[in-house]
């Protein structure tokens, strides 16, 4: 067995050694750079790190790697093979902080890896799998840290003695989909073998670095990029922005980046012939299914120009650089011209020509594209729309071992950052892949359509060639002559440029803040006058300009603006208004409740219609609602009106109870609907609203025909630490009401940012060192408050001064710490309605807390009802949200038709 397994590695070193001699290595010498020295970043790890910055929350740019590993496994020898290629490869023991302003690459001394290993084999052997699958999904949600690291993650899960998965997240600035095949998988199964032989590693060290590829391309590209970037302005300067595709909904303000997915397999029989034309014509297998998809593309919008989007590797041909893990892929624009009716024959010529000049001048990064097509553009013409909403991507298929190892890039996060991307690989039987999409914008239903549509194409293109593709059949709608043109005008309009400037003389800075802004507006747009009222996007702004503008207002403000604010409204006063509005130190934070707005503003409307009873949802959140609950109430139709109601108001100065807080809640319910039955729903803290309202419904003598209850909420256990230990110190000193609120907000300040300060802490000081002393700070001075806090206990029960909030909105955390004391000491009361509570598939994150919650209140209802969301409790609002909104749906529907006798859904 030993001489056995010698040989194979042999062989597998042998090959894998042999690929590189293909490969003959350019004139041009790789200077190594020095380690100590600001290594710059590649520009394919600049874009990465670019768009990464722009939602940090989201995790939008992971790949994520499924290694099947059949046999008898040595799970040390893998540790140790992990390791070795960790240590052998810098750029994935690399973090990108920021220095003076632009992001640099740090690389970190190797460390042993160490493997967390799931047993699973306790399961039913059928829910194995779909376990290991749930637990991999979970660790792609969690977010990197780009500044810190590492950049990579990686669990294993054993399924049976002899099978094993190995799930692997990495980002996507470190890694491409070429160097998991290539590189990463034979080189583990060649150093795993040598480990478990008890032999060095025999694989050559690796020639260059990452970072010295990074140098090197910086310094190649100095003599040819004038060229590259003068073609990309030629070829894109007047290409259209936009696509109307016929969407299912209306384009948000905002994109919430949720994604669907949708697998398909092309026959068998198909996909051969796909390849016989792609060889009789010329082209390669990538130009056919380019093709098809622009034809699709066409029958869609009814529009003859169309840009797709596409990945290239640039500078793998080079023999140093191809056993080098890394990310060098680079974002291609294909500008397809359909017009002319031409036929398939001349089509394909067509993108056979577009595509090779854009791959002769692919070295230009996409980044300096879009930054010389902003500035080709005219002012008055720019707009914030991406330069393609769609793109082609044509993947390595999985990647088989001879000892039956496998690797295949598998997605396990439902988002999407375009409108629609198709993903194809060739494999052994066949061309398969899937179809990612917005779910802001399209339905699965509708993308099971466009990709019957696609393959109906392709049959059409493979049968005659001849043929002009206005004969093809086009068996999906167009845009043009859809029922609703919503594609056409959801999207943001770019201003004509015969628009007169607007007069910036009434909106001139009136603050200190107001003028740096307008500086540092001023430096990255690179334009002047500028107001006060003027959009960001209209003065030739983009998303990478956002992240530039953001890092600058940091760096002066010392806050960081959420990029959905400045998305939401992208005018200085806009942005003025989120950085006061964001915390201050306590002592200048002050709540003065006469001054705080009424109970009836914080209701959303979505649907305004009479037709049916509305709905009346808590969705929990203080600060203006997530998109997600506007997603539900647009998935229940338009004839369903749905009220949305953020949490209650600390109306007056006596501290609140949450009966109190929803009884204000309960009057702006009642002005909209006098008399019941009423539909109720809540989320997490919300649910508790929810049922506290239907509690005083009762007592009023009105009917609550729903009460949907979605996850009650359940506080973290530190939370729920710090309240009882208040209640009881409390009792113990004395403390009255007031001031054991008060140290309940005061302990939330200093938790919650000792995680933060603690990853802020260097050995170089820096702003480690800075985000210490404020800490040290903000802890003495919680501590000089503790000598002055103890009253007695007949004082009012008020909201102390020193944690008041002024209506502009400052310290909006404190509100969300006053609530959760709210949460905390809220009682259930027994209820005689009938409950229907919302449970996730998957288990809440506070376990046994969130069960005994969910129990109590069931106990408490005199029916109950129990329905099953799929995913976790984050997933059911996101990949997941349509899902919840059918079941709810459902639930409402039913109770409509015992209202009205009749069926009304």
């Amino acid at each position: 067995m030993g001489a056995m397994m010698t040989t194979n590695r042999e062989m597998m070193l042998e090959r894998y050694l042999r690929r590189d001699l293909r490969h003959v290595a350019s004139r041009d010498p790789i200077i190594p750079v020095r380690r100590e020295a600001k290594i710059p970043l590649s520009f394919e790890q600049q874009q990465q790190w670019h768009l990464a910055s722009l939602t940090p929350e989201i995790p939008l740019y992971i790949e994520c790697v499924t290694l099947r590993l059949p046999g008898p496994l040595d799970v040390a020898a893998l540790e140790q093979s992990f390791s070795q290629i960790i240590s052998r490869h810098e750029a994935w023991r690399t973090s990108f902080p920021v220095v003076d302003g632009e992001p640099v690459q740090l690389i970190h001394p190797p460390r042993p890896l160490r493997l967390p290993l799931v047993d699973l084999r306790s399961l039913p052997e059928p829910a194995r799998e779909a376990k290991a699958v749930q637990l991999a999904t979970a660790d792609a949600h969690e977010p990197f840290d780009l500044a810190n690291g590492p950049l990579l993650r990686a669990t294993l899960v054993r399924l049976a003695d002899t099978e094993h998965r190995l799930y692997v997240t990495i980002h996507t600035s470190i890694v491409d989909c070429s160097c998991l095949v290539d590189v990463f998988l034979p080189e583990l199964q060649i150093l795993y073998d040598a480990c478990r032989a008890g032999q060095p590693p025999p694989l050559p060290a690796v020639p260059v670095q990452y970072a010295d590829y990074a140098y090197w391309q910086r310094r190649s590209l100095r003599s040819a990029l004038a060229e590259h970037l003068a073609y990309w302005a030629r070829q894109l300067n007047d290409a259209p922005r936009k696509l109307a595709l016929p969407i299912d909904r209306r384009r948000p303000h905002v994109p919430t980046y949720q994604g669907g997915l949708h697998a398909f397999a092309l026959p068998e029989r198909l996909s051969d012939d796909i390849k016989s034309l792609s060889r009789r014509e010329g082209v390669t297998l990538f130009m056919t299914l380019l093709a098809a998809f622009a034809l699709l593309l066409r029958c869609m919008s009814g529009q003859t120009d169309i840009v797709i989007g596409t990945a290239s590797g640039t500078n793998r041909i080079r023999s140093e650089f191809h056993r080098l893990l890394g990310r060098m892929m680079n974002t291609l624009a294909l500008r397809i011209d359909l017009a002319g009716n031409p036929s398939v024959f001349e089509l394909l010529r067509r993108v056979r020509t577009v595509t090779g000049e854009a791959y002769s001048h692919q070295d230009a990064p996409f980044d300096l594209v879009l930054g010389v097509l902003q500035a080709e553009r005219d002012q008055g013409q720019a707009s914030n729309n991406a330069l393609f909403p769609v793109m082609l991507l044509l993947e390595p298929p999985p990647s088989v071992l001879d000892s039956g190892w496998t690797l295949e890039v598998d997605p396990k996060t439902a988002t999407s950052t375009c409108d629609l991307s198709l993903v194809v690989r060739d494999g052994s039987e066949g061309l398969a892949g899937r179809w990612e999409y917005s779910t802001d914008l399209f339905d699965n239903t509708s993308i099971a359509r466009i990709a019957d549509a696609w393959q109906s194409m392709l049959e059409g293109m493979v049968t005659d060639a001849t043929q002009r593709i206005s004969d093809m059949s086009c068996p999906i709608r167009s845009a043009s002559h859809a029922s609703s043109t919503i594609g056409a005008t959801a999207q943001h309009q770019p201003t004509p440029a015969t628009e007169p400037m607007r007069k910036v003389a009434d909106n001139t800075p009136r603050t200190v803040l107001l003028r740096q802004l307008i500086e540092i507006w001023e430096e990255v747009l690179g334009a002047r006058p500028i107001g006060t009222a003027d959009n960001f996007f209209d003065l030739g702004g983009h998303s990478l300009l956002v992240t530039c503008a953001i890092a600058r207002i940091e760096q002066v403000c010392g806050k960081r603006i959420p990029v959905a604010d400045f998305f939401a409204d992208a005018t200085i006063e806009h942005l003025a208004d989120v950085l006061q509005g964001m915390d201050e130190p306590a002592s200048q934070t002050v709540l003065d409740a006469s001054h705080m707005p009424s109970p009836s503003s914080p209701v959303k409307v979505v649907h305004e219609s009479r037709s049916r009873r509305p709905f009346f949802f808590f969705h929990g959140d203080s600060r203006g609602g997530p998109i997600w609950p506007m997603q539900v109430a647009r998935d229940l139709g338009p004839d369903q009106p749905v009220y949305l109601f953020e949490p209650g108001k600390l109306n007056g100065r006596v501290a609140p109870t949450l009966e109190s807080l929803v009884a204000e809640q309960l009057e702006v319910l009642l002005s909209i609907q006098p008399e019941g039955p009423y539909l109720l729903g809540g989320w997490c803290g919300g649910a508790l609203a929810a049922f506290e309202i239907a509690q005083q419904l009762h007592a009023r003598g009105q009917q609550v025909a729903l009460l949907a209850l979605m996850e009650p909420a359940v506080l973290t256990a530190p939370i729920r630490l710090f309240h009882a230990a208040l209640r009881r110190l409390g009792r113990v000193v004395r403390l009255n009401p007031e001031h054991q609120l008060s140290w309940f907000i005061r302990l939330q300040r200093v938790y919650e940012p000792a995680g933060t300060l603690y990853r802020q802490l260097r050995p170089d000081g820096g702003t480690g060192r800075e985000a210490l002393n404020a800490g040290i700070g903000e802890l003495r001075r919680q501590t000089t408050w503790l000598r002055q806090s103890r009253r007695p206990a007949t004082h009012p029960p008020t909201i102390p001064g020193d944690v008041r909030m002024q209506a502009t909105g400052r310290s909006r955390r404190d509100v969300n710490r006053i609530l959760a004391w709210l949460i905390a000491e809220y009682q259930v009361r027994p209820y005689p309605g009938r409950v229907t509570l919302f449970r996730c598939r998957e288990e809440h994150p506070e376990g046994p807390a969130a069960r005994r919650l969910a129990c109590e209140i069931a106990a408490c209802a005199a029916a109950t009802e129990i329905r099953v969301l799929e995913g976790t409790y984050i997933s059911c609002r996101t990949e997941h949200v349509h899902d919840m909104a059918r079941t709810l749906q459902v639930c409402i529907c039913r109770e409509e038709s015992q209202y009205t006798g009749g069926s009304v859904c």
